[in-house]
């Protein structure tokens, strides 16, 4: 797969040296009951020792998070921007094949104090999911895992002191290992939204679009026999967060709590029959993620949080035991800090 140019990564870089600098870095340990987004089926035959799951180490699992963040403020006369970079890592305590390092690199301007972007890269290498049958190929459990690359533009736009829209688009690659390349494919999405600040706290209410498009060409059913898959898909997500201002009057610092939800409903487009592709012929997914969260200025430039999430994700399909198969829920908590600092 291509990836950002060695010499595009140093221009940003050097910018650094000429620029006020920014750090920002964390740290957080998070409990997840579910780390591979198994149905209650599945669940059930790891705890009876199928062999289909022996790559398996804990059903539930402990993950160690960081980021590092660097930024910068630059000014050419009246132009100004602001080039950051930022690595997060996800280390699995026992399923260790699910840890995970990305990299986004980027730039914010704004525009006549009403208009703000943020244009951005983003590499997300070895997303390892589970292990799944090479149906055309080995006839084995082989890696499902994939590369990530992706490209975004978004901001927001000032009303006035208490409005704003919210928007972003982007477009993503996905690259398969050599087992599942049939699942190669572009995803494309935008979103809009509004963001109202009222006296005590921050309403977002936001509408997503989805579309993937997988990179091998799909021909009529009647043109295959055996083996394919059409993961093709389009998505409607509707979100609402509400995020306190400082709370300031009990504690001795401040405190914000935040709420979050979300509900994607996701329709494969595939005019496979059942036969031919029972994994996506006429399936459709409802997924819900709920959050909340509490964090707490501990010092001038230390924070710590305590999140709480759920996420559960309810399918229909032309196969009904699909659901068996494919239904989840998966709960976590984190526990961390972060801290920034200027040079």
């Amino acid at each position: 797969m291509k990836k950002i140019y060695p010499l595009f990564l140093m221009m940003i870089f050097s910018t650094f040296i000429y620029a006020k600098t920014n750090i920002s870095f964390g740290v957080s340990t998070k409990y997840t009951d579910n780390p591979y987004h198994l149905s209650s089926q599945d669940i059930d035959k790891f705890n009876d020792g199928n062999n289909a799951f022996s790559y398996i180490e804990t059903k539930d699992d402990l993950i160690i998070n960081s980021y590092f963040n660097v930024s910068g403020k630059l000014k050419f006369k009246n132009f100004k921007i602001s080039p950051f970079f930022s690595v997060h890592q996800h280390n699995f305590i026992e399923n260790n094949l699910k840890s995970t390092t990305s990299f986004k690199i980027g730039i914010s301007k704004k525009y006549l104090d009403k208009l703000s972007m943020t244009y951005s890269y983003s590499y997300y290498p070895k997303i390892f999911v589970r292990k799944y049958i090479d149906h055309d190929g080995t006839g084995k459990y082989e890696d499902y895992q994939y590369d990530k690359q992706k490209y975004t533009m978004n901001g927001f736009y000032k009303i006035n002191g208490k409005n704003f829209i919210l928007f972003d688009a982007s477009f993503a690659q996905l690259y398969y290992n050599k087992y599942f390349t049939e699942y190669d494919g572009n995803k494309l999405s935008g979103s809009l939204g509004f963001k109202h600040s009222f006296k005590p706290f921050y309403l977002k209410m936001k509408y997503s679009y989805i579309k993937f498009e997988g990179n091998d060409s799909i021909l009529s059913p009647e043109s295959y026999s055996g083996y394919v898959r059409d993961p093709q898909y389009e998505s409607n997500i509707y979100s609402l967060k509400i995020q306190s201002k400082k709370i300031k009057k009990l504690f001795p610092k401040y405190l914000r709590i935040k709420a979050s939800a979300s509900f994607e409903q996701r329709y494969f487009t595939t005019d496979l029959y059942e036969s031919l592709d029972p994994i996506h012929s006429g399936r459709k997914d409802k997924i819900l993620n709920l959050g909340f969260g509490i964090e707490y200025n501990l010092l001038n430039n230390t924070n710590i949080f305590l999140d709480v999430t759920n996420t559960s994700r309810k399918v229909s399909a032309t196969d009904e035991n699909l659901s068996n198969i494919k239904d989840y829920d998966l709960n976590g908590i984190s526990l961390g800090f972060k801290y920034s600092f200027s040079l």
